[in-house]
């Protein structure tokens, strides 16, 4: 659901796209309809999927900002715990290089780091993907003094084998909830049948 059901985001099962670029989404670096693709035929859930194509070089990357009609009416509090999930599959052959970032980052790029100073990032290696649809999930936690601007980015940090496509679909960012005081935070993410 768009910023609704616990998901702070807005198009994160990629259904919905306009000029080969889903909407709520900016395609920072690569080509549309070349790097990034409408994909209909492989989905997990909804009418389509976000396929990343590999030409070994491009370091594909987009990002929908936070409390922003263009992006996502979702907001980003401070000193909260954030759960993030993504289905994400290859095609029928595993690529030889490829590493997805998912990152909370400012408007200048620059990852956004929590109240200890570490990064708000989740790694996702790419050669060790499967035909299936499988749950990649993690956990953001804001700071005290939260950017002006903010922005869930995914992105290659390591280029995806050329000829090679990965396919995202059905993403959430959700609130956590701590079960009692001083105990630990829960999040549930929905699979195809919620």
């Amino acid at each position: 659901t768009d910023n609704g059901s616990g998901n702070i985001l807005t198009n994160s099962g990629w259904d919905d796209w306009t000029s080969n670029v889903p909407d709520n989404w900016t395609l920072v670096t690569g080509t549309a309809g070349t790097d990034i693709i409408e994909n209909t035929g492989i989905v997990y859930d909804g009418d389509a999927s976000l396929q990343i194509v590999g030409d070994g070089a491009t370091l594909t990357q987009i990002r929908q900002r936070f409390d922003n009609s263009a992006g996502t009416s979702g907001t980003l509090d401070a000193l909260t715990q954030y759960s993030f999930n993504v289905w994400v599959r290859r095609d029928g052959t595993a690529a030889a290089a490829g590493t997805l970032l998912v990152e909370l980052v400012d408007n200048n790029f620059n990852i956004i780091n929590d109240a200890n100073g570490s990064p708000n990032r989740i790694t996702i290696d790419l050669t060790t993907l499967s035909i299936t649809f499988t749950a990649y999930n993690g956990v953001f936690r804001t700071p005290l003094a939260m950017p002006s601007a903010a922005y869930i980015r995914l992105r290659l940090s390591v280029a995806l084998t050329s000829g090679r496509s990965v396919y995202l679909d059905k993403s959430s960012l959700a609130v956590m909830t701590q079960l009692y005081v001083g105990g630990p935070y829960l999040a549930v993410h929905a699979g195809s049948v919620p």
